[in-house]
C-alpha cells in the first residue's frame, strides 16, 4: 500500500478500509439455507426427545474482510428456555445437524456455564 499523503511531512499514514456492502445482509438464498439449517436442527431434536418450538433460532450472516479478499460467513444463534445461547456454524450445521442438537441438549442441561467474574475463575467452565 502505498504511504498516504500526509506521510512525508510526520504526519500519521491512513488506510482507509472499503466498506463492505453485505454486512449483515441476507438474500433470498440465505432465507433458503436459514429454513434448512432449522429444519435440520428440528429433526434432530426431535431425534433426541426435545421440542424443537422450546428454542428461539436465529441465522446471520456477516461479510468477513482481510487484505486480499473475504468470505460469508453464516451462523446460526439458538438460545433455549433457560435463556443460554450458543452460536454454531451454518454450513457445519446442515452436515450434522445431530451434533449440534446434542450441544443444544447439553446446553440446556447447563453443561456450560458462564458464572460471574470471580477470584481464580478466568471463563466458562464445562462440567462433565
Amino acid at each position: 500500500m502505498a504511504p498516504a499523503s500526509g506521510a512525508a511531512t510526520g504526519t500519521p499514514a491512513t488506510a482507509v478500509i472499503p466498506n463492505a456492502p453485505g454486512l449483515f445482509v441476507t438474500s433470498p438464498h440465505s432465507e433458503e439455507y436459514a429454513r434448512q439449517c432449522r429444519a435440520a436442527v428440528d429433526a434432530a431434536l426431535v431425534q433426541l426427545g426435545m421440542n424443537p418450538g422450546d428454542y428461539q433460532m436465529s441465522f446471520w450472516e456477516d461479510f468477513v474482510t482481510y487484505p486480499g479478499g473475504g468470505y460469508s460467513n453464516r451462523c446460526i444463534t439458538v438460545q433455549s428456555p433457560e435463556g443460554y445461547r450458543m452460536d454454531f456454524d451454518a454450513a457445519a450445521t446442515l452436515r450434522s445437524p445431530h451434533i449440534t442438537a446434542d450441544a443444544i441438549r447439553m446446553l440446556r442441561q447447563g453443561y456450560w456455564d458462564a458464572p460471574a467474574a470471580a477470584p481464580g475463575r478466568l471463563g466458562p467452565e464445562f462440567r462433565s
